[in-house]
């Protein structure tokens, strides 16, 4: 899994890498825990190809949420998602584009609240549950 925090294994280049070496090992996506290990900033779309181009992964595993920014930089203390740290919408969109099977789960602190959000958001876009 990808983790936030500066001093654990788990960037996106180290997941990809051990999943590329250990067989049967997959990668488990926490998307804002990516954003907070580069700075506040993230590129769904590169790191979504990466995973497709090196792994020929079929499916996406990954979680969602937002984080706290704390003393200048991002740690995992989660928050709902409406603090856009990462913003949800530009995954999604990428998403759509690849049109990719994923599971995305809502580790927001209001899960019901903010899944139901990170549907509407999906169905506004066009996607059809």
């Amino acid at each position: 899994e990808t983790m936030a925090k500066e001093t654990a294994f788990g960037t996106i280049d180290e997941v990809i890498s051990i999943s590329k070496e250990v067989k049967n090992v997959i990668p488990y996506i926490d998307w804002a825990h990516t954003f907070a290990r580069q700075g506040g900033q993230i590129d769904y779309g590169e790191i979504i190809d990466r995973l497709i181009k090196e792994l020929h992964l079929l499916h996406i595993n990954s979680h969602f949420e937002s984080l706290v920014f704390r003393n200048g930089k991002y740690v995992d203390e989660h928050l709902p998602i409406d603090n856009n740290a990462p913003p949800f919408e530009p995954l999604a969109k990428e998403i759509l584009k690849r049109d990719i099977s994923i599971t995305l789960i809502c580790e927001s602190p209001e899960l019901e609240r903010d899944a139901l959000k990170m549907k509407k958001v999906l169905e506004d876009l066009g996607y059809k549950f």
